[in-house]
């Protein structure tokens, strides 16, 4: 799970960029929020909600707004006597949405819409499809160019999908439009979805066997003289010294005499 985080803002975009005044930046948000959402790759949930991390990251994007920050949101609400969104916790909202588009039931969507997600979770969703993971609905966007800028927000090198909606339709999928970009659905089997190949996976070498241990001179071997011991069978050796029985010892006396 990726932490929020202030939205990357190219070096190039931070020089160009001129701070707004609250009230220039209020208007701005009425329009996003309130009016065109899918123009910025947006899609609020069910109360008009989006994230502020995810504004945030689609106001980057636009040349000459990308030094906003969260704080510049604040300041609109603290300076401006009617503010036009409205927010809670880490959520934002437009106050007037009587303009903004609502998912509307699209019975015959484009052939091919458009996705991307993450470099790491392509396999998972080439096997198993995709679902909509924190967000309400899996969002598709009807040109790659859109698909990608939604992508980047979550993978700097996000993996591009290609969505069958023939196929899709055929397992039982339901698509939205949502504005003029964007389409919305709930999932996708994995046969409906088609991308780059897969990563070949490395296969790790087997561990080389030891050689056997070559003697030290060529044509010779060494002898283990405790192991010879070892094997040396018992009873065999020098007896051990005792005393001459008797008839020897008389032998000898009559030597003497």
């Amino acid at each position: 799970m990726i932490k929020d985080q202030e939205p990357r803002i190219p070096k190039t975009e931070t020089k160009m960029s001129i701070k707004k005044s609250p009230k220039d930046l209020a208007k701005l948000l009425a329009y996003v929020l309130g009016h065109r959402p899918d123009e910025f790759a947006l899609v609020p949930d069910a109360d008009g909600f989006v994230r502020i991390k995810s504004l945030l990251q689609a106001l980057a994007e636009e040349s000459g707004w990308g030094y906003v920050r969260e704080s510049h949101v604040r300041e609109v609400m603290l300076s401006i006597a009617d503010p036009p969104v409205e927010l809670s916790e880490n959520r934002i909202r437009a106050l007037d949405r009587t303009h903004a588009p609502a998912p509307e039931y699209e019975p015959e969507p484009p052939g091919l819409l458009y996705g991307a997600v993450r470099k790491r979770a392509w396999p998972h969703v080439r096997e198993k499809g995709l679902s909509p993971g924190a967000e309400d609905r899996i969002c598709l966007a009807l040109d790659k160019e859109t698909a990608l800028r939604r992508g980047r927000r979550i993978d700097p090198e996000p993996v591009e999908v290609t969505v069958h909606t023939t196929t899709a339709a055929d397992r039982g999928v339901v698509f939205f439009r949502f504005g003029q970009k964007l389409f919305l659905c709930e999932h996708l089997p994995p046969d409906c979805i088609t991308g780059p190949p897969l990563p070949k996976v490395k296969e790790e070498p087997e561990p080389a066997k030891k050689p056997a241990e070559a003697p030290k001179t060529p044509g010779s071997f060494l002898l283990d003289l405790n192991k010879d011991q070892d094997r040396r069978p018992s009873g065999t050796g020098r007896k051990k010294r005792g005393k001459d029985p008797d008839w020897k010892k008389e032998q000898r006396k009559s030597r003497r005499r």
